[in-house]
């Protein structure tokens, strides 16, 4: 699995905003694409569960551009005891909105 730095993720994110496009699969009535037309962007907090649940992804993917991690960049997650380091949770996150062209913004980072 690739190592993430905070750089690598800035970097993606900065990149995906610059792009700045609805996918085929949101269309232009998604909640995304309204408020793309005004210069914004739509998305949602997701977490480890909703990652496993399919038929809130259809939703997220139907209607989002970007994602926001719940818990997994908080620092109770990535460092659960001193000098311990975890960043499986993020990196989950990460694969996903890459895989499906979704922002992502670290807010806890």
């Amino acid at each position: 699995m690739r190592a993430w730095s905070r750089r690598n993720v800035l970097q993606a994110a900065f990149a995906s905003a610059a792009a700045g496009v609805v996918r085929a699969s949101q269309g232009p009535d998604s909640l995304h694409g309204l408020a793309q037309r005004k210069g914004m962007h739509f998305g949602t907090a997701l977490g480890g569960r909703g990652l496993r649940d399919p038929a809130y992804l259809a939703l997220v993917e139907s209607q989002c551009g970007m994602l926001v991690p719940e818990n997994e960049l908080k620092m109770t997650a990535v460092q659960p005891a001193p000098g311990e380091f975890r960043f499986e949770r993020a990196e989950a996150l990460v694969a996903y909105a890459e895989g499906k062209g979704l922002l992502m913004r670290g807010h806890t980072l």
